[in-house]
């Protein structure tokens, strides 16, 4: 037994020595299937002999680059200076520490893209309703297919909730037991430009009046909770739940409602996660007949501010 213990160890360390791979994690820390010729990099597969994915990339990491239409080029055809560790076409530096810890969240990638918006906003190359249905694509390129995912990742950002429990945890936040997700602490929103008056607050706040995050916190009730408990949760926030009757408005409410029905719709799969983007701009913009429905509901509207109060 001693002597074949010796023969193995002996045998075992000219292996080592030799070069030969012990591990089928190569390059970049992907698995390397020899039996293909492929390594498996999470979202597609590489050939390494070609120097190209098989697969194209399910996103445009960058549309306004012309190499990132080129779904089968790895990094941009410059693997001497990056890489690209998530198979979704998002280049480091090699060495770059946040290609191991972030830059490739789609949580990360989602606020990023959430800045550049507002700046687009802001430059006004376009609206915020027109870049909270941007951001909604973009988020849903991301996790293709997954509409739970695209739930939480728009939610860390826009209302800083994914653990599922929307209503809850912002409970918790508002009695000073929970913080936000760190992915929506200290950012910008989204204002309210390009919503129909009839879903704009009337009431206009210093810091701004970030709807998209209104409409995108009951989305995440009506698709963790259903209609009934977002429509109640809604009623109740806007009224007898208030803790600023200042900021109470039949325009918060009828928006709240949107969203509710845009989460409902989401969880049943009558609404996909590819499709929120055009969703948004049809029930959201001017002339809508999402719009006009609520119009015709609130007979005083817009000859007045119609504030909401409890009977």
């Amino acid at each position: 037994m001693a002597l074949v213990l010796c023969v193995y160890i002996v045998w075992d360390t000219h292996r080592h020595a030799a070069g030969e791979l012990t591990t089928t994690f190569r390059y970049t820390g992907q698995r390397a299937e020899d039996a293909l010729g492929l390594d498996y990099y999470r979202a597609r597969w590489y050939d390494s002999y070609l120097g190209r994915w098989i697969q194209p990339d399910s996103i445009v990491p960058d549309s306004g680059y012309p190499l990132d239409w080129d779904r089968y080029s790895y990094v941009r055809s410059n693997p001497v200076r990056h890489i690209d560790p998530s198979g979704h076409g998002v280049e480091c530096g090699l060495g770059d520490f946040d290609c191991k810890a972030g830059r490739l969240d789609p949580r990360r990638r989602v606020q990023d893209r959430n800045t550049w918006l507002i700046r687009q906003v802001r430059a006004g190359k376009m609206n915020d309703l027109e870049a909270l249905a941007s951001l909604a694509n973009y988020a849903a390129s991301l996790t293709p297919g997954c509409t739970k995912c695209l739930v939480d990742n728009l939610g860390s950002v826009l209302t800083g909730h994914s653990s599922g429990h929307s209503a809850r945890d912002e409970l918790l936040v508002q009695a000073g037991l929970k913080e936000y997700d760190s992915y929506h602490r200290g950012i910008r929103q989204l204002d309210q430009s390009g919503f129909d008056p009839v879903f704009q607050d009337p009431i206009v706040q210093q810091a701004g009046n970030p709807q998209p995050h209104h409409y995108l916190f009951y989305v995440q009730v009506g698709f963790e909770s259903g209609r009934v408990a977002g429509y109640l949760g809604n009623l109740c926030h806007e009224t007898l739940c208030a803790r600023d009757r200042a900021g109470i408005s039949s325009q918060d409410l009828y928006l709240g409602y949107e969203g509710v029905d845009l989460g409902v719709l989401l969880a049943a799969g009558t609404v996909n996660p590819s499709e929120v983007g055009d969703y948004v701009r049809r029930t959201l913009s001017p002339g809508s007949e999402t719009a006009k429905y609520w119009t015709n509901f609130d007979r005083s509207y817009p000859t007045e501010v119609n504030v909401w109060t409890a009977p």
